[in-house]
């Protein structure tokens, strides 16, 4: 039964520091205010009394440097919390794109690479036939090396692709 008021009170001093720190500070500045005006009110302010009532800014003081470092925790935590999550954000996003690029690279290298070999493998048929004109074969010569320079390509692009994924 005592238990639920005990731990409503921890999470509100976890969750709210400040609040805490600020309700002790004016609690006690107030019982301080009382008992000095209650003693002056009954002319009993000495100079002694008044060093007992000066310590009570000493605590005020100590309270209030607690709230400041508790709150700069807090600030810190939650800045390190903060980076985390974009940190986490940023490797899934750059895990997205990379699985991405690499569907992307199998997507272009069945798209091209079967039309170049058709093309290739056609030219080496023309080019075995017998002809008689050398014209016709220097041009079959250039389009079957540029063919191959470009499956060349894709190839080095496709590997290049596949190295940076998982």
């Amino acid at each position: 039964m005592i238990r639920k008021p005990l731990r409503l009170l921890r999470d509100t001093a976890v969750r709210y520091p400040a609040i805490l720190t600020g309700c002790l500070i004016y609690v006690y500045y107030l019982f301080v205010t009382l008992d000095f005006y209650k003693n002056f009110k009954g002319a009993h302010f000495s100079s002694s009394e008044f060093l007992t009532h000066f310590d009570a800014l000493f605590w005020m003081w100590l309270l209030a440097f607690a709230l400041v470092k508790i709150l700069a925790y807090r600030e810190k935590n939650h800045l390190y919390e903060k980076l985390l999550f974009m940190q986490e954000q940023q490797a899934s996003e750059a895990e997205w794109k990379c699985k991405r690029y690499q569907s992307l690279a199998l997507e272009l290298n069945r798209e091209v690479s079967e039309p170049i070999a058709t093309a290739s493998r056609y030219v080496r048929s023309v080019r075995h036939q017998p002809r008689n004109g050398s014209a016709i074969t220097s041009k079959l010569e250039a389009i079957d090396v540029q063919l191959s320079t470009v499956i060349r390509g894709l190839g080095g692009f496709y590997s290049g692709i596949k190295s940076v994924g998982p």
